[in-house]
This record gives structure tokens, C-alpha cells and sequence, in this order.
């Protein structure tokens, strides 16, 4: 039996994927328990009753939340492996479809550091003030990468000559579900750095993306460009990079009125 815990920095839909498809890039005729915390838990059942194809020969189970105080395993990094076959087909449309996937101001909550700072020192709280921080630290990822209403509107106005889906960045099952099926249905993915994105690529929809300027801080962008297509996914750690991008995409189209 592989055990694996949750690691401190472990909380995106992408830590996830990846994960998930390294362990079936590399193991065989393996049991795993997972001890994940319970939201982390329903969105990784969810991923794999939905999104990840089953290999038969690893028998998966979920156990209590225990933390590891490793920040991030390096093995489960994408350029170590492809991602695994997606159960997601993709759908056909006659009409050139765009998934607009940027996070942006109004979603914003100011994180709570105090809360931050007694997590990180102590593992002895309650599961009220441990939501409390995972929804804080999910805000404040949001927030370093997100774009002012009015640029979100400037965007939606650049792309009113297609059929346009907006993605839900609400933290529901519902949510993510009608995402992924908007993205299914999508010609081209103009976003932010995150779990969409993710699935843009596990479809190999040619996507324009955004990473925070931050991104740099953490060598994001470095781990990231080696293995991606530049090809199929154009990656911009600027706003004035994006734009071009996402400009010269839709002007190659012939459908570009600002």
C-alpha cells in the first residue's frame, strides 16, 4: 500500500492531474490511499470518475487527512510525464468558440494572514479555521494573477464576434463540470495560469496564457516552457504580452474590431 499525504502547497485541480497521471504513467498493480482533507478528496474523486481515464491495475482509496510537510513533491511535475489519456470528449461546434478563463478583481477576498500564519506554526486548529485558510490562500492565488473588471470587460468586448464561454470559477462540482464541458466545445482557450488551463492542455486546445508576474518568483514559467508546445500554447508572464497574443490570434481569424 502507497500512502499519500497532503502536502502543504497541494492545493490546486493541476497538483492534482498531474499527479494523477504520473502515477499511472509509472505504476502497476499498485493499492494507494490518499489522506486528503475532505475538499481535496471530493474534487480528486471527482477528477477521476470524470476526467481521468481508469488504469485498471491501481486500486485507489481515501483515508483520513494527514499533512506532509513536504511543500511539493517534484516527481509529480509535468515535465516528468505525459498527461494520461482524459475521459473529456471533445465536441464539435460549427461556430468558433473561445473560453475566456481570466480571474479578476471582483472575485477577490483579502486573505486572512493571521489565520495563514497559525496554520503554518501549528497543525492543531479547527476544521472551521482550516477552510478558512484554504479559502484565504485560494483567494490570494487568485488575486496575484487576477485582471481589473475593466480589463475582463475589454476582453469581452475584443471577442464579441465569436461565441464566447466564460468560465464559473465558483468552488462547486457544478461549476467545474460546466466549465470543463464549455471547454470541450472551445477552438481556442484565452486564460489565466490554473486548473483550466490544465484541461485546455489534457485536450490540446491551442490556449494563450496568462501567469501572474509573480511567476518568476517561483520558476513557474522555467519548469513549464520546456515540455509545452509552443505551438498549441503560448504562455505570457505580462499583460501587454497577452494582449498581443491573444490580439494576433483573433486578427489572423479576420473577426477583430476593437
Amino acid at each position: 500500500m502507497i500512502y499519500v499525504r497532503q502536502e502543504k502547497s497541494f492545493l490546486g485541480l493541476g497538483d492534482l492531474l498531474n499527479m494523477f497521471s504520473y502515477e499511472n504513467r509509472t505504476l502497476n498493480n499498485v493499492k494507494i490511499t490518499y489522506n486528503f482533507d475532505e475538499h481535496r478528496t471530493i474534487l480528486s474523486k471527482f477528477l477521476l470518475e470524470n476526467v481521468i481515464k481508469d488504469k485498471y491495475s491501481i486500486e485507489r482509496f481515501f483515508g483520513n487527512f494527514v499533512e506532509n510537510e513536504i511543500k511539493f513533491n517534484p516527481k509529480y511535475k509535468l515535465i516528468n510525464h505525459e498527461y494520461w489519456p482524459s475521459k473529456i470528449k471533445k465536441i464539435s461546434t460549427k461556430r468558433f468558440s473561445i473560453c475566456l478563463s481570466l480571474y479578476h478583481y471582483k472575485e477577490i477576498k483579502k486573505p486572512n494572514l493571521d489565520i495563514l500564519k497559525k496554520y503554518d506554526n501549528s497543525n492543531n486548529i479547527s476544521r472551521k479555521e482550516f477552510l478558512e485558510y484554504k479559502e484565504n490562500c485560494t483567494f490570494y492565488k487568485i488575486y496575484n494573477k487576477a485582471f481589473t473588471t475593466n480589463e475582463y470587460n475589454f476582453y469581452l468586448n475584443m471577442l464579441r464576434n465569436f461565441q464566447v464561454f466564460e468560465m464559473d470559477h465558483r468552488f462547486y462540482l457544478t461549476s467545474l463540470s460546466n466549465n470543463i464541458k464549455s471547454i470541450s466545445k472551445s477552438n481556442l482557450f484565452v486564460g489565466s495560469d490554473g486548473g483550466m488551463a490544465h484541461i485546455a492542455r489534457i485536450l490540446k486546445i491551442p490556449s494563450i496564457i496568462y501567469f501572474r508576474d509573480d511567476s518568476m518568483e517561483f520558476n513557474y514559467i522555467n519548469n513549464v516552457k520546456n515540455y509545452v508546445d509552443s505551438n498549441l500554447q503560448k504562455l505570457c508572464t505580462d499583460k501587454n504580452t497577452f494582449f498581443n497574443e491573444v490580439f494576433q490570434s483573433l486578427e489572423d481569424r479576420g473577426k477583430l474590431e476593437l
